[in-house]
């Protein structure tokens, strides 16, 4: 009788070997427009070689006993390499894929096995350290050969060792053959997230975790809303200009398909669009409502990946989501997926509830048909080494991807997000649609590379049509300092009455400086603070404070503001910064048009005795050049003016800004140098800082006790689980603090890194209630 070989605790390693092999496949055969240079049996063969065989390795009597040894609690006594199974699983499915393929699929796609494999349960590292094996490692690779039990699953005994040796040798001979072309980067890609994919949910779940339903008959989702939801619209010009944009992009998208009897083909091979209007004139609803036309009339796609550059947009766009699925009569949890680092780790499949790290492990593999996240998830899955991110990038495929405000994406990138979006959108099926009001020149409309939704002469028409406010320069965009600005402002404060202020500056300690002066000299004023020094619990009732309270307001800010912050005010101060941020800044003045044109001035501040302009601290200098040679050249301009305006400054940041971080990034993918490419890009710039939890109230208190709770139980998994249902009400009161003079001088909490406590006793000391977060002295 054969003894069963398990691959962990309990789990016959048969039985998890076929089960992988039954959830990839499934993934597989669900992806109905990949696009890759083989046929699609030899992929699917490759495919079926990698998932069954990727933990061969622990048939080994060497991995045998070194499970039994952790089940039991003794000491594994053998050499730690001998019980290793990732090499070993990966050379053996590489060779049996080998035997099976011919052609230029026996030369690349073992290939792509092996790594898969190799690093299934890591990160990918650059190719040509993952493709070498030393002569220590083929030692053990060789102890370990002889010790495969390969009749716990029914399979014949192994090939000679020698044989397999001579194999690997060329293997690597043929590695250079996958090099140097990009959709070899996204096959590998997709062969890795199957398999971790497949792995953590048989290890997890015994089952694929797929959402119960599908994205068929929701192409009226948006119509059935915007009829529910505004009845009686009143009639006014931009009422009118949000229903013909709607409209459009509607007919846009429905004229590049043709139909014949019931079924629908795109006239022409058009994978990028773009709505490029104004501020305010209803594009979220206008590209939902196109993604799910598109969605009709493509059966090839199955899922629509919304994408923000902040958290604070993805909260108030799954706000307006669920209520259209609700209007709908449907619920919303079955479709809606939010994921961000500050998601709630808690998710319903299939009418069960998931919460901790099954939960975590839901999302983060977007396991909806409708994904709001951001623009860090969506381009970190799409260009990383980590096996967490890539876990969903088999989900990329055969999808409508959003990218909303796509202007805030670094323009060092511009070349690099040309090349593998096209790329991904040929190999992956996919559709992209860009929404902005500031549309950078990252593809080429002329040159067929993307397809407005909204053709040139409506465009120009719409953004004439929106005359809310004016933008003047302070000083003729000379330096002023704080002092000197305020001088200006208060005699318009005080004689403009009736009309409500924002002023937004670049760092903090100006703004504090701002509303301190502004606090001062209108004590009885209705002010308002706003920065990433408040506390997000704080942040969201000051928002809706602006938005909703009726009385005059004098607001300060930094650039958070800009971050998706539907309010409206009547004059807007501005820090000079790039023109797209300025522009998101001033789509805050006379939004809704209810007024006369708004005012919105620009400022260039500087601290008396600093060496720099407070823009220099915030903004690389080669992305503020293009803004200033703009103003020098335009001193003013009305919004319906701001078409020409934007188009004229990215030609000047095509002229200023280099692409030689593009040039290095896709020379990384291009040779799968994968730690290369994480360590070259990055979206968002590293600042040293920590995590501070601020007890500011009874209920920050009752949620740091559960927290000390937590971090008192043994067992680390359980503390990370248990962590997971607190995460989104714990970090409602934590900042992070950027570290000053080698760290802020607090108690850190070393389970959580860097995280220190303020204790209500010391809140006094380092938390104001206007302004936030105080440096410690």
């Amino acid at each position: 009788m054969i003894n069963p070989c398990y691959s962990h605790p309990g789990k016959e390693l048969k039985t998890h070997l076929e089960k992988v092999r039954e959830i990839g496949l499934q993934v597989y055969m669900e992806k109905s427009g990949l696009n890759f240079p083989f046929p699609s049996e030899d992929l699917e063969l490759s495919l079926k070689h990698m998932l069954y065989y990727h933990d061969i390795g622990k048939s080994t009597t060497y991995f045998q006993d070194y499970l039994q040894c952790s089940i039991a609690g003794r000491e594994y006594r053998e050499k730690r390499e001998l019980r290793s199974h990732a090499l070993i699983s990966a050379v053996y499915a590489a060779y049996r894929a080998h035997l099976d393929l011919t052609g230029q699929s026996r030369e690349i796609l073992p290939v792509i096995v092996f790594l898969s494999v190799y690093k299934h349960h890591g990160n990918f590292g650059d190719l040509e350290n993952m493709i070498v094996i030393t002569k220590n490692e083929f030692k053990v690779l060789a102890q370990q050969w002889e010790k495969l039990q390969l009749d716990c699953i029914a399979e014949e005994p192994p090939a000679p060792f020698a044989e397999i040796h001579e194999y690997f040798e060329y293997l690597d001979e043929k590695v250079d053959l996958i090099e140097g072309r990009l959709e070899y980067y996204f096959l590998l890609n997709l062969f890795f997230s199957i398999l971790t994919y497949a792995d953590k949910s048989d290890a997890i779940f015994d089952r694929e975790m797929k959402s119960e339903v599908g994205t068929a008959g929701l192409s009226l989702l948006v119509d059935n809303y915007k009829k529910e939801k505004f009845k009686n619209p009143q009639p006014s010009p931009i009422n009118g200009i949000r229903e013909e944009i709607y409209r459009l992009c509607t007919e846009e998208i429905n004229k590049s398909f043709c139909g014949v009897k019931g079924r629908f083909f795109q006239k022409e091979p058009l994978s990028i669009f773009a709505i490029n209007v104004p501020t305010g004139s209803g594009k979220t609803l206008a590209v939902v409502n196109a993604a799910l036309k598109l969605l009709e009339l493509d059966p090839t796609l199955k899922r629509i990946i919304y994408a923000f550059p902040f958290t604070s947009i993805i909260d108030q766009a799954a706000e307006i989501m669920k209520e259209i699925f609700t209007v709908n009569g449907l619920d919303h949890e079955k479709y809606l997926l939010v994921h961000h680092h500050l998601s709630e780790a808690r998710i319903t499949v299939d009418e069960e509830i998931y919460s901790g790290d099954k939960g975590q492990f839901i999302i983060e593999n977007w396991e909806k048909p409708f994904i709001l996240t951001t623009f860090w998830q969506f381009f970190n899955t799409l260009i990383s080494n980590e096996n967490q991110m890539l876990r969903k990038f088999h989900h990329l495929a055969d999808s409508i991807v959003i990218l909303d405000e796509i202007q805030s994406f670094p323009y060092e990138y511009w070349k690099l997000i040309n090349r593998v979006l096209k790329e991904m959108t040929r190999v992956l099926n996919c559709k992209i649609i860009f929404l902005t009001a500031t549309m950078p020149m990252i593809f080429s409309a002329e040159e067929g590379e993307i397809k407005d939704l909204i053709d040139r002469d409506n465009k120009n028409r719409y953004f004439q049509s929106f005359s809310r406010y004016r933008l003047s320069l302070v000083n003729d965009l000379n330096n002023v300092t704080v002092e000197e600005l305020f001088a200006a402002a208060r005699g318009e404060i005080s004689e403009k009455e009736d009309k409500s202020f924002l002023f937004v500056f670049n760092t903090i300690k100006s703004s504090k400086d701002f509303f301190h002066m502004a606090a001062e000299a209108f004590p009885g004023e209705n002010l308002i603070y706003l920065s990433t020094n408040i506390l997000p619990v704080e942040r969201k009732q000051r928002i809706a404070m602006i938005k909703q309270d009726s009385r005059r307001k004098i607001v300060v800010s930094t650039q958070l503001i800009e971050a998706g912050v539907d309010i409206d005010l009547d004059i807007v101060y501005r820090d000079f910064s790039p023109l797209d941020s300025i522009v998101q800044s001033a789509g805050r003045c006379n939004r809704n048009s209810r007024r006369q044109v708004g005012e919105v001035y620009l400022f260039f501040l500087k601290k008396e005795g600093a060496n720099k302009r407070d823009s220099n601290y915030i903004y690389e200098h080669h992305s503020l050049l293009p803004t200033e040679k703009l103003f020098r050249q335009v001193k003013s301009f009305s919004e319906s003016d701001l078409l020409s305006a934007v188009e004229q400054y990215y030609r000047y940041v095509k002229e200023t800004v280099s692409a030689d971080r593009s040039e290095q990034l896709l020379g990384n993918i291009d040779h799968l140098e994968y730690e290369e490419i994480k360590k070259n890009f990055q979206l968002i710039k590293s600042i040293p800082s920590e995590l501070v939890f601020i007890e500011k109230d009874e209920q920050a208190g009752r949620i740091l006790e559960r927290f000390r709770e937590i971090m008192e139980l043994p067992d680390r998994y359980q503390r990370k689980n248990e962590f997971l249902s607190i995460k989104k009400d714990f970090y409602d009161y934590t900042l992070s603090v950027k570290v000053a003079n080698g760290g802020s001088g607090f108690s850190p909490f070393k389970e959580l890194g860097h995280l220190s406590i303020i204790p209500r006793h010391q809140l006094a000391d380092y938390y104001d209630d206007n302004t936030g977060y105080k440096e410690p002295n």
